[in-house]
C-alpha cells in the first residue's frame, strides 16, 4: 500500500529534500535555543517585578513550549511542523506579554522580533515571510487587546533598555550562527572531501590573484602539475578504498613538501596542481623533484607508487594564467611520454 500523500501545508512548509536537509542541519547547529529563552526570560522576569504574576505564568508557558518543541522534534514525522508551531506559540506568548504590560508603550515590545529572527535560521524564505507577517499581526492584536485591559502600573525606563539589549544579544548570537554556517558551507564547497585540499573551483581565483600579484610586484609565479603514474592499476588491483587511501597519502605528502610556499589543489582523479606565487623556475623544479623522490622512495598508503610532474613558470609581465597551466600540462604530458616518474620543466631553469 503506497504511503499517504503529505498534506499541502507540510509540502509548502518543508519544501524539497534540500530544504529539509538544510532545516535539519541548521536546527542541529541551533543548540543555543535555551540561551535565547534565557535572554528573553531575563527581560520578562525583570518586568514581572512591576507587572505581577501574570508575566511569571507566561514565562513558564514559554519555557514549556521551548522544552516541548526540543523534545518532540526528533521523534516527529515532520519536525519542521513542530518547529513552526513552537515559533507561533512563542510569538503568541510574547504578544500576550505585550498586552498585559501596556501595548504600544510596553517595555517588552522589542522582544517580539526574537521568534522571527529564530525562524530565519531554520526555514526557507517563503515561510520566514509568512512567519514575520503572523508575528506582526499577533503583535498588533496584543497592542489592541491592551486597550481593553486595565492600565498597567508605571514601570521604569530601564525595562525598555533591558529588552532592547536582550534583543541585541539574540541578534548577535543568530548572526554568529549564520556566519559560522556560511563559512563552513563555503569551506566545504571549496575543499575536496577526500583529501581536504583546495578543489578546482578555487583554482581560478587563486591563479588570478597570484598572477595579479606577480604583475604588481615583478616576481615570477610557477605551477606544478602532478599525476600519479598507473593509478588505474591501484584501483583495479587493490580496490577503490585503497586507491582513496593512496590519494590521501599523496595529498599529505604534497602539503608537507610545499609547506607555506604554495597552494595545493586536487584537480580531479589522480591529478594535483601546486600554485607557487613568487617562486622561480629553479625553485619550482627542485620542489617538484623533492615530491617525485619522496613518492618514489617511500610507500604511500603501504604501496609503491610514482608520480610524474610538469613545471611551468611565468616571469614578470608574462602572467597569463591559462597559458601557464597549459604549459605545465604540456610538460606533464612530456614527462609521461618520456617514461613517467620524472619532472619536466616547460621553461628554462635559471
Amino acid at each position: 500500500m503506497p504511503p499517504a500523500p503529505e498534506p499541502r501545508f507540510v509540502r509548502w512548509l518543508c519544501g524539497n529534500g534540500q530544504d529539509r536537509a538544510r532545516y535539519a542541519d541548521m536546527y542541529s547547529r541551533f543548540a543555543r535555543v535555551y540561551l535565547f529563552g534565557a535572554l528573553v526570560g531575563t527581560a520578562v522576569l525583570l518586568a514581572a517585578v512591576w507587572f505581577g504574576w501574570v508575566l511569571l505564568v507566561l514565562h513558564l508557558l514559554a519555557m514549556v513550549t521551548i522544552a516541548g518543541s526540543a523534545s518532540l522534534r526528533p521523534r516527529a514525522r515532520y519536525p519542521e511542523v513542530v518547529g513552526a508551531c513552537g515559533f507561533v506559540l512563542l510569538e503568541l506568548n510574547l504578544a500576550a506579554s505585550v498586552a498585559v504590560t501596556g501595548g504600544v508603550s510596553s517595555p517588552l515590545l522589542p522582544l517580539v522580533a526574537v521568534p522571527v529572527l529564530g525562524q530565519a535560521v531554520c526555514f526557507r524564505p517563503r515561510a520566514i515571510l509568512v512567519g514575520a507577517a503572523l508575528g506582526a499581526a499577533l503583535t498588533v492584536l496584543g497592542c489592541g487587546a491592551a486597550t481593553a485591559l486595565p492600565p498597567p502600573p508605571p514601570a521604569p525606563d530601564v525595562l525598555l533598555l533591558v529588552s532592547s539589549l536582550m534583543v541585541l544579544a539574540c541578534v548577535v548570537l543568530l548572526a554568529h550562527l549564520l556566519v559560522s554556517s556560511d563559512l563552513l558551507s563555503r569551506g566545504e564547497a571549496m575543499l575536496d572531501p577526500l583529501t581536504g585540499l583546495h578543489n578546482r573551483r578555487l583554482l581560478e581565483s587563486h591563479l588570478e590573484e597570484a598572477c595579479r600579484q606577480a604583475w604588481l610586484t615583478g616576481r615570477p609565479v610557477s605551477v606544478v602539475v602532478c599525476d600519479l603514474d598507473h593509478f588505474k592499476g591501484v584501483n583495479d588491483g587493490h580496490g577503490h578504498g585503497r586507491g582513496d587511501a593512496v590519494l590521501r597519502g599523496f595529498a599529505a605528502l604534497l602539503r608537507e613538501a610545499v609547506g607555506e610556499e604554495g597552494l595545493v589543489h586536487r584537480m580531479g582523479g589522480e591529478e594535483f596542481l601546486v600554485l607557487l606565487p613568487g617562486c622561480g623556475a629553479g625553485r619550482a623544479v627542485r620542489l617538484a623533484e623533492l615530491v617525485r623522490a619522496r613518492t618514489d622512495e617511500g610507500r604511500v598508503a603501504g604501496l609503491h607508487v610514482t608520480a610524474s610532474l610538469g613545471v611551468a613558470t611565468a616571469g614578470p609581465g608574462h602572467t597569463d594564467a591559462t597559458r601557464l597551466v597549459h604549459e605545465a600540462d604540456t610538460a606533464l604530458y612530456e614527462a609521461k611520454r618520456s617514461g613517467r616518474n620524472r619532472v619536466v620543466c616547460a621553461t628554462r631553469t635559471p
